[in-house]
């Protein structure tokens, strides 16, 4: 069998179901498959932060996503030694708030609003074994549902958004570059029944960077609570053996999570994340485009991996449209989803580089770097701007730029000294009243 469509996305959760949002609001006819139905969890425990919301908005599915019932996460905080940092998201286009929501929950919803929309046919169920090439160009797939029998799809454009061991990416050998090594394995469950870490639902991040290790809570819908713990590559070997304790493992070490974890019950099951290589991959060829995890993978530690799907899938949504606009000449077609790798790769260049830091565990911490974070957290202006790396609102390369760091560290320091200069001044005058 044969059918034609602008666009075959392979892979519809968050960057395959976006991408079928935004073209088919500029009119393209789509089919979106996926090899798995809905709901279907996945290895992902994310924070959505302003940034992400404002792309669902764009979409339109932002509310069915707050339909979930997931608290709003205004305050963000981080313990590290005795040091407690804690910030207020900085609003990004109104969005002074992040959610914490199960994948299967989030994928789903999001899936259905997309099903919805005019110009989109789904295929869930469908796997994808090969593509379909004509002149060096791609210009289909083949699979099939269930082990059936194998049909052929067209399109003029396939769309990889089939997350991290993208099968398109593998076929047409999209080039990596830009590659870090392995640095963290991941275990997450979500609980009920865990003390609150503030007055009102937070995240809440515990680093102990002598037993390299890092906690991150976050209240999500349901009354849950998401518990992940994020080690050095290097502990996967000896953790995978027995991973069912592993956050009652390490909770002794950090008194304030322990306390929090007393009547704590799991109520899923203890997902973990082996160490996985961060990279950037070369996204568009003749016929064929990457987006997602497919195109660009980074150490899921601070939590962006929604946002750059999303963002993703906009970029080269406008990049077809573009093509479609100009010509529909390999040279367009070039020129489009070359300035979507070029937007895509200076977007994301910074962040890239400041995870790798966060994600280095192993690494010993500096005594200026904690001096660093204890002028951070100990000025209110800067504990904001800080927690706002996240969702977008402090540019991250502008934060790890040199002039930024001293004049953080030059702030507090003249803070302290200020309030050296009051304490004894007070006491004399007391003294002489």
């Amino acid at each position: 069998m044969k059918e034609k469509f602008d666009a075959v996305i392979v892979g519809a959760r968050a960057a395959g179901a976006s991408m079928a949002a935004f073209l088919s609001r500029a009119g393209f006819r789509v089919l979106l498959t996926d090899r798995v139905t809905f709901p279907k969890p996945t290895l992902s425990c994310p924070l959505f932060f302003g940034n992400t919301l404002d792309l669902l908005n764009r979409i339109g599915v932002l509310p069915q996503v707050e339909a979930l019932g997931a608290p709003k996460l205004r305050l963000y905080q981080t313990q590290i030694r005795d040091i407690y940092l804690r910030g207020r998201m900085l609003s990004y286009n109104g969005f002074d708030y992040t959610y914490q929501i199960r994948r299967e929950l989030f994928d789903q919803a999001v899936f259905e609003y997309v099903a919805a929309l005019p110009n989109v046919e789904t295929r869930l169920g469908f796997n994808v074994t090969d593509l379909v090439w004509e002149n060096d160009r791609v210009v289909g797939v083949r699979g099939n549902a269930g082990g059936g029998a194998e049909e052929e799809i067209r399109a003029e454009m396939v769309v990889g958004a089939d997350g991290l061991f993208s099968i398109i990416a593998e076929n047409v050998r999209a080039k990596k570059y830009n590659v870090v090594p392995p640095r963290t394995c991941i275990y997450y469950a979500y609980y009920s029944n865990v003390a609150p870490a503030a007055s009102e639902p937070t995240a809440t991040m515990y680093y102990d960077p002598d037993a390299h290790f890092a906690f991150i809570t976050a209240n999500s819908e349901s009354d849950l609570t998401v518990i992940s713990i994020s080690l050095p590559s290097s502990e996967f070997e000896r953790v995978r053996l027995n991973h069912e304790n592993i956050h009652f493992e390490y909770v002794a070490k950090i008194p304030e999570m322990a306390e929090r974890m007393t009547n704590a019950k799991r109520e899923t099951p203890m997902y973990g994340v082996s160490p996985r290589e961060s990279f950037y991959r070369v996204p568009y060829g003749a016929g064929w485009v990457l987006v997602g995890d497919a195109g660009y993978y980074k150490d899921p530690l601070p939590g962006q991996g929604i946002h750059d799907a999303l963002r993703s899938s906009e970029l080269a949504s406008n990049a077809f449209i573009e093509y479609r606009a100009n010509g529909l000449t390999p040279q367009a077609w070039n020129r489009a989803f070359q300035k979507y790798q070029d937007t895509r790769d200076r977007e994301t260049r910074a962040m890239y580089a400041l995870t790798d830091y966060y994600a280095h565990l192993d690494r010993d911490r500096t005594p200026q770097e904690i001096t660093l974070f204890r002028a951070i957290a100990a000025m209110p202006q800067w504990s904001n701007r800080y927690v706002s790396l996240f969702n977008g609102v402090t540019d991250a390369g502008w934060f790890m730029r040199f002039p930024t760091p001293l004049r953080i560290i030059a702030e507090y320091q003249w803070q302290q000294f200020k309030e050296k200069f009051k304490r004894p001044l007070s006491q004399k005058l007391q003294s002489t009243q």
